[in-house]
């Protein structure tokens, strides 16, 4: 989606998750979903780390289009954002060889952050007051399951990929052998974490229930504090 200063591209890979009460089963389009985009531009989406939300957060004036028919049922949509950090940094040098020029690269650091973007996320005016503190703290979540992700993208990268080099005829081949070495990583811990907020939608989405959602919550907090944010 933007470029990084340098040797650095970002790509990112976006959560939308929305929240719904009072449903017997979870529908398709209430399911929290992932996109992923290797675009390199020069426009990043603006949104805020890892805090506490409020509904003043949720920005988007309406639904996506292909949601809007869906709008008495949803109650709030949530679009995070996983990406590089700014102090994630990759190299590449070219070489000589046999009278051969080759370009190598190799990772100084590897950093990711969840980001809550307000202007694609969606809060249903109509939400009852009894609920509003059930609905915020079910994005809350959402958003923390981000954050624990991003954490484990990172340790998990630096921690694979450190001693990593790529080879190239030229400096963008060896930059993008980079690149694509750690999108298939991050997609993988990403897809797998996909499904623990499927599960905590189908716990607490489809029904009102504080007691399972505060479980939720106390056990994803208890995770972000054994996963620090610099490995």
């Amino acid at each position: 989606m933007a470029c990084f200063r340098r040797y650095i591209t970002y790509f990112a890979v976006s959560i939308v998750s929305a929240a719904m009460l009072s449903c017997a089963t979870l529908p398709d389009y209430a399911r929290p979903q992932l996109h992923i985009s290797n675009e390199d531009g020069i426009t990043r989406p603006m949104g805020f780390g890892y805090r506490k939300l409020t509904v003043a957060d949720f920005q988007a004036v309406s639904l996506p289009v292909d949601l809007q028919r869906h709008s008495h049922s949803l109650q709030a949509r949530s679009c995070i954002v996983l990406r590089p950090d700014s102090d994630f940094k990759l190299f590449v040098t070219r070489l000589y060889f046999s009278g051969h020029l080759f370009y190598i690269g190799s990772f100084i650091h590897i950093s990711f952050r969840s980001l809550f973007i307000p202007s694609c996320s969606w809060w249903n005016p109509r939400v009852q007051v009894k609920r509003k503190t059930y609905v915020l703290q079910h994005e809350q979540i959402h958003f923390a399951l981000a954050e624990l992700t991003a954490r484990r993208v990172t340790r998990r990268s630096n921690k694979e990929l450190s001693a990593f080099l790529a080879f190239g005829k030229t400096s963008g081949e060896a930059r993008e052998e980079l690149l694509s070495k750690v999108r298939k990583l991050a997609q993988k811990i990403m897809n797998d974490d996909l499904k623990i907020h499927t599960a905590f939608d189908e716990d607490t989405s489809a029904f009102y229930d504080p007691k399972a959602q505060t479980l939720w919550l106390e056990k994803v907090e208890k995770r972000l504090s054994e996963y620090p944010i610099h490995p």
